[in-house]
């Protein structure tokens, strides 16, 4: 049997607000039937993480489902959420 190989962490957190969130690239949303996602950062980080180090500039992927799916936050509300993958417990740097 062979030893079981842990990928990197994740470190996600999600807001609440009382209007829309806009995100880096101000009114830039993409067309998408469900949410709306940015990247920010490098994608060089997944590397990094995936090898017990944290980036200078991590790949954080940001997400609004709110603007799709009214369900999602109290009316007139919007939640987000970003995400990114980090470093996890057993990895050595």
């Amino acid at each position: 049997m062979t030893e079981f190989r842990y990928g990197p962490g994740v470190f996600k957190i999600d807001y609440a607000f009382q209007r829309r969130f806009r995100g880096r690239r101000g009114n830039a949303i993409a067309r998408s039937p469900c949410t709306w996602v940015e990247h920010w950062g490098d994608a060089r980080s997944e590397h990094a993480a995936t090898h017990g180090a944290i980036a200078e500039k991590p790949f954080v992927l940001v997400g609004q489902p709110s603007l799709f799916d009214a369900t999602r936050a109290p009316e007139g509300k919007h939640i987000a959420w970003m995400y990114c993958h980090v470093p996890n417990a057993r990895q050595r740097t």
